[in-house]
Parts: C-alpha cells; sequence; structure tokens
C-alpha cells in the first residue's frame, strides 16, 4: 500500500504512468492474498476490483506503446495491455518464455477465477482480439502449470474458457481445439463425465499435437497435456463397455496418428498407468502388450517408467521381464530403473520381493533411494486426499501430489521415452 501510494503522488509521473503502475501493483498485490495457507478471496477480489479500476484510467495510447522485457540478449516487445492482461506476473527481466515465466509466478487462479467470475470486466477487456491473443498464449503456454494446480480444483474456474467458446465472437488466433481439450480434461477431473465426453467431441487430437506444436517453443507444455489427455482417452475409451468396440478403435487410431515412435511409446505408458491404478488390469494388460510387441521389441526404447508399471503386475514373468530390461539400461540409471520397479512392488503390497531385490553390494545413497521409497509408499497411503488431480492415484501420469515433486525434478530421464 506505502510503494502504490508513493507512485499516486509522485510528481515525476503524468496520469498515465500513474494509473499503470497503480493496476500493476494492485494485481501483484492480489496474489499475496492467493497463497494456500492463507487464501482471502474478499480481498482477492476487491484488490484485483481496484486494479481494473486504475486500469480503466489508463489511455489507449499508452496501452499500445510496446515494453521490452527479457535479459542477456533474450529480449521481447510486449504491450503494456499484455503485460496487465496476463494471467501470471512478468518481471521485466523474464524471457519470454515457458520456462522463466513458469518459474517466476506462483499462482495464477486467483485472476483466473476473477475474470471468471466477472463477466463484465471479462466482455470488456478480454472479449475481444487482443484479450483472447493474451489467453491464448497463456492457455497454451502454462497448460502444465494449470493443470497441475488442479488437485486443490476449488481454486480454479474455467467459465471464461466457456464463454469464449460460446460467444459470437471470433479470433482466429484463439484455439478452440485446445480450449476444448482443457475443458474436457477440467471436467472428468471435477467428475462431471458426460460434460467432459461433450467437450471431447468438439476437439481434434491430429490440430492439436501436430509436428510443430511437439517439436516447437512450447513443445514441454503440449507433450505434458498430451500425457495426460491419454490417460484420459484411455479411461474414456476402456471405461465404458457399452462402446468398448468403437471406442478402442478410436484409442488406438488416435496413437498411431501421433508424429513420433517415442511419443507412441510414451502415451501407451502413460495410458496403461491409468488403467493399471484404477484395478483396470485386463485392459492395462492388452496395452502392455502393444507396448513390448509393437515398440519395445523393434527398438528396445521406452519410457523407464515401465519399470514401475511392471514392478505393480508383480508376476513371475513380469519380474523376470524387468530384469531382462534392466540389463540393457545404461548402468548411470539403472539403480533409479531399479527403484521405479520396487517402488512398483510395494504399491503391490510386496514388501518381501522388494527387499530381496535390493542388490547386496550397493553405495550408501541408492540404499538410502530404495529405503526411502519403503517409506514414501506408507506416507502415501496415509496423505491426505485431494480433489482434482490429486484424487488420481499416485503415479497415475496425471499428477502426483505432493511427495513426488523432487522425484519429478530428476528430468525426463526417469520419466519418458526420449529419441536421444
Amino acid at each position: 500500500d506505502f510503494t502504490i501510494e508513493n507512485t499516486l503522488n509522485d510528481v515525476a509521473l503524468d496520469s498515465d504512468n500513474k494509473n499503470f503502475l497503480a493496476a500493476l501493483l494492485n494485481k501483484t498485490k492480489a496474489k499475496l492474498y492467493n497463497y494456500s495457507k492463507n487464501v482471502d478471496y474478499e480481498n482477492i477480489n476487491k484488490t484485483l476490483e481496484t486494479a481494473f479500476d486504475y486500469y480503466s484510467k489508463v489511455s489507449d495510447t499508452y496501452l499500445e506503446k510496446q515494453i521490452s522485457i527479457g535479459q542477456s540478449g533474450n529480449f521481447k516487445s510486449i504491450k503494456n495491455s499484455v503485460l496487465f492482461k496476463y494471467p501470471s506476473n512478468i518481471s521485466l527481466i523474464d524471457s519470454w518464455n515457458i520456462y522463466s515465466i513458469y518459474n517466476s509466478g506462483y499462482e495464477t487462479s486467483y485472476l483466473i477465477n476473477f475474470i471468471s467470475n466477472h463477466d463484465e470486466i471479462f466482455n470488456q477487456y478480454y472479449l475481444n482480439h487482443d484479450g483472447l491473443d493474451v489467453l491464448d498464449n497463456f492457455m497454451e503456454n502454462y497448460s502444465f502449470t494449470v493443470m497441475s494446480e488442479f488437485y486443490e480444483s476449488e481454486k480454479y474456474n474455467f467459465k471464461f474458457l466457456e464463454t469464449i467458446l460460446n460467444s459470437n465472437f471470433k479470433n482466429e488466433k484463439f484455439n478452440a481445439d485446445y480450449g476444448n481439450l482443457i475443458l474436457a480434461l477440467y471436467y472428468y477431473n471435477k467428475g462431471d463425465i458426460e460434460k467432459s465426453k461433450n467437450y471431447s467431441s468438439k476437439f481434434s487430437v491430429k490440430k492439436i499435437f501436430t509436428k510443430e506444436t511437439l517439436t516447437g517453443e512450447n513443445s514441454w507444455s503440449y507433450r505434458e497435456l498430451l500425457y495426460k489427455y491419454s490417460s484420459y482417452s484411455a479411461l474414456i475409451s476402456f471405461g465404458n463397455s457399452s462402446s468398448l468396440k468403437e471406442n478402442r478403435a478410436k484409442f488406438y487410431l488416435a496413437i498411431n496418428a501421433l508424429p513420433f515412435e517415442f511419443l507412441k511409446r510414451n502415451s501407451l505408458i502413460e495410458a496403461i498407468d491409468s488403467l493399471q491404478t484404477r484395478k483396470m488390469d485386463k485392459y492395462a494388460i492388452e496395452l502392455t502388450d502393444t507396448l513390448l510387441n509393437s515398440y519395445v521389441s523393434k527398438t528396445q526404447r521406452f519410457g523407464n517408467k515401465f519399470f514401475q508399471i511392471l514392478g505393480r503386475y508383480a508376476t513371475k514373468k513380469s519380474n523376470s521381464l524387468a530384469m531382462n530390461l534392466l540389463k540393457d539400461k545404461n548402468d548411470k540409471i539403472k539403480p533409479s530403473c531399479l527403484n521405479l520397479f520396487i517402488r512398483g512392488l510395494l504399491e503391490s503390497d510386496r514388501y518381501y520381493e522388494a527387499i530381496s531385490y535390493i542388490p547386496e553390494y550397493v553405495s550408501s545413497s541408492n540404499q538410502l533411494m530404495f529405503y526411502t521409497s519403503f517409506i514414501k509408499n506408507e506416507a502415501r497411503k496415509n496423505m491426505k486426499k485431494y480433489t482434482g488431480w490429486g484424487s488420481l492415484k499416485f503415479g497415475d501420469g496425471w499428477a502426483d501430489f505432493p511427495l513426488e515433486m523432487e522425484e519429478e525434478s530428476s528430468g525426463t530421464v526417469y520419466y519418458s521415452s526420449s529419441e536421444e
């Protein structure tokens, strides 16, 4: 408040600068009320209403002016209007890419909810070409940021996406397919299966997951979304016995249509993972056979998460297969692959078998890793159940909170297939 007051009283600033800076400062202030331990929705709304009030006083000429953000030669010019309306708080030293802003922002839900619940503000400032460009860029770049916070699903309100898709206003840049996919996933995790299926029928997978999107600047975001979609698609396809034959065919067509083999393998693993952790073993085994016979047997390449899946099966054949596959792994990652297999056994309550696979001669750090898995498995059994993504069981390929965060940060070498 002191900074805002000083800004408004600064005689060196003209009215446009004062009002714009006051709008940005209030937007930032609203974020302070959004931390999970002290969420204050009343103050969030009041502060953002104040922010938009100041913003409304800024001239169009000033809002159209460009401002440079970035550092170390990586600069990009964006309009002042974009800087304010973007759902994430952007620092002027941020590079305009997914990694810098993803890491610099804490949560974005407070502004997403606000514009979803304030029709007048949304219609005035976002339901236009510039506003939709901002939201389209946000959804494309930060889909994983958004969806990773669905484990506390009450934080998010995606009414704004529905408003856009159902409005008569059209913007060629706004990716309607992408928006419908986000809503399909969103409503599935809120338990509204029919609404999820409705949105699922409105997008084309081929249009979303192309060579360009899966290898371009935002490829990380698109690949994460692809793996979530693969899990979702498997659960929808194999979970409806009345149209199983048709759904199964659609699922395989979607997998086969992917432009890269390693993405097909990863997507199958995520689908198997989701089916397996929901005790849909019949279909999980079917997809496991497909993965082994159509891909692994030909290339010997697969995502290392497959070891965890084999561990969960906990049969003599699956255990033997896991050990044979482990032999071909690089020595540097063998301990981590073995740990994934052990975790799978633990999830199937095969504690004695899990212990028997810990090598007699192993480094102290690896020994700690193995036995930590035993402790974490017990902790997960007793952990608080979240709604949304977090209500999906541990290791199901959607999100794994809160105990998996440090392991996820180890890199894709443990969880994804790679062409490298």
